[in-house]
C-alpha cells in the first residue's frame, strides 16, 4: 500500500471506533501523546521505596503479610511477564515486530498501560490485536511522528476497540463492561455464547452443513473461540488480515458495543459455508483439521462478498453433491472386536432411551470414549 493508502486505512479505523472526527480528513487523535506519557508513567511507577520501610515488619521475600506493599510490586512484575512474553511471541516472522526493539517494547507499555489503566487481568490474544493496531498507526502517521505519538495512538484505538466496542468481553469469563451475554438465559462467558448463537445461527443458513457438523461432533467452541477472540487474525495472511479488518470496521455501527448479530458473526458463518463441500466429504478429524487450519485464499474478497450474502439472505452457493468413495463389495467377517463394539452400542442406545440420571449420563459418556477408543 502506498502512504497516502495507509493514512486512509487509520483515519478509517479511527472513524470506525469514534476516536476521530467523521468530516475529518486527516486522522488527528482527540487526546495528545501527554496524557498517555502521564497515564503511562502511573502505571510503571510501581518501584517501593524502601528507605523508611520496616524490612523486618514488611519482608520483600513474604507475598502474604496483610499490607505488604511489596504484594503490589510483584503483582505489577509478574504482569509485565506475562506480557513480555507473549509480546516475544508476536509476530515473530515479521522484522517490524523483531524482539528487542523499539516497536517491541512499545507493545509491552501499550498492554501494560491498559490493563493497569482499566484494572483487567491481561489475558493471551490482546497482544495479536494491539499489535495490529500498533502496525496500522506506524504507517499511517507521518514520519515524523514520535514513537510516544505512535504508542498514545494505538492505546487510544486499542482502549476504544476493548473498551467502548466491547471487545475486552470476549477475553473473560463474565462481562467486564456490564453489557448483557447473547444469550441471557446460557451461563457461560460471552465469547461462549456467541459461538454458541452463531453455530445455530449457521443452522439457520446452510442446514445440511450444520447437521454434518453436529453428525460428527464437531464443537463450534474449539474453532470459532479462535476465529472471533481475534478477529481471524490466526487465520489468514497479515495483509489479507489487515483486508479483512478494513471490511469488519465498515460494517459496524460507529463507537458502539458490539451487536449480536454481527457482520463478525455472518463472517465466521461465511467461512464455515466457503469450505462446505470438503466439509462434508470429510469425518470428525478431517472437519477438525480443516476448520483448525484454514486453506489459503488468494484474495479474501469472494469471502466477504459471500459475508455480505450471508447477512442479507442472498443466493448462497449451490449446495454440492457429495461424493462419496467407491464401495468394494467384500465379504463381511464379523471379528470380536466388531461385536464388542455392537454390544457397547447396544447398551448404550438402551440406556439412552431410558430415563437417566446424571450418574448414568456420565456412565453413557464413558462408554461412548471406550468405542470411539476401540474403533481406533
Amino acid at each position: 500500500m502506498t502512504q497516502t493508502q495507509d493514512q486512509e486505512r487509520l483515519l478509517s479505523w479511527a472513524r470506525s471506533l469514534a476516536i476521530s472526527s467523521p468530516d475529518a480528513d486527516v486522522f488527528q487523535p482527540k487526546s495528545s501523546s501527554s496524557v498517555y506519557e502521564e497515564l503511562r508513567c502511573e502505571c510503571f511507577n510501581f518501584l517501593i521505596d524502601n528507605t523508611n520501610l520496616d524490612l523486618n515488619q514488611f519482608n520483600p521475600l513474604s507475598k502474604v503479610t496483610a499490607g505488604n506493599p511489596w504484594a503490589k510490586q510483584y503483582d505489577n512484575q509478574n504482569k509485565l511477564s506475562e506480557i513480555k512474553l507473549d509480546v516475544d511471541r508476536t509476530y515473530q516472522e515479521m522484522d517490524f515486530f523483531s524482539k528487542n526493539n523499539d516497536n517491541h517494547k512499545a507493545l509491552i507499555n501499550v498492554l501494560f498501560t491498559f490493563t493497569k489503566t482499566h484494572k483487567l487481568d491481561y489475558r493471551q490474544g490482546m497482544n495479536e490485536i494491539c499489535a495490529i493496531f500498533f502496525l496500522v498507526v506506524t504507517r499511517g502517521l507521518p514520519e515524523s511522528a514520535s514513537l510516544d505519538q505512535k504508542e498514545s495512538v494505538t492505546y487510544e484505538m486499542f482502549s476504544a476497540f476493548m473498551m467502548r466496542f466491547g471487545y475486552a468481553d470476549m477475553f473473560y469469563q463474565s462481562s467486564v463492561l456490564g453489557h448483557p451475554i447473547v444469550d441471557s438465559a446460557n451461563p457461560t462467558s460471552p465469547l461462549l455464547s456467541r459461538c454458541e448463537k452463531v453455530f445455530e445461527l449457521l443452522h439457520v443458513k446452510d442446514s445440511r452443513l450444520h447437521k454434518h457438523l453436529v453428525t460428527h461432533d464437531i464443537s463450534p467452541n474449539l474453532f470459532l473461540v479462535r476465529w472471533i477472540r481475534i478477529m481471524f487474525a490466526r487465520e489468514f495472511p497479515f495483509n489479507q488480515t489487515l483486508d479483512v479488518w478494513d471490511f469488519i470496521f465498515s460494517h459496524l455501527p460507529v463507537g458502539k458495543p458490539l451487536p449480536y448479530p454481527s457482520i463478525i458473526d455472518y463472517l465466521a458463518i461465511a467461512m464455515i459455508i466457503n469450505i462446505r463441500i470438503e466439509l462434508l466429504q470429510s469425518d470428525n478429524s478431517g472437519c477438525f483439521s480443516r476448520l483448525l487450519k484454514y486453506p489459503k485464499l488468494s484474495s479474501v474478497n469472494a469471502l466477504l462478498d459471500l459475508a455480505i450474502q450471508v447477512r442479507d439472505n442472498g443466493d448462497l452457493p449451490k449446495p454440492a453433491p457429495v461424493i462419496q468413495p467407491a464401495v468394494v463389495n467384500q465379504p463381511m467377517v464379523v471379528t470380536r472386536r466388531d461385536k464388542i463394539i455392537g454390544d457397547l452400542t447396544g447398551v448404550v442406545a438402551d440406556l439412552k432411551n431410558s430415563e437417566c440420571n446424571k450418574q448414568i449420563s456420565l456412565s453413557i459418556s464413558k462408554l461412548e470414549e471406550i468405542i470411539t477408543f476401540i474403533k481406533k
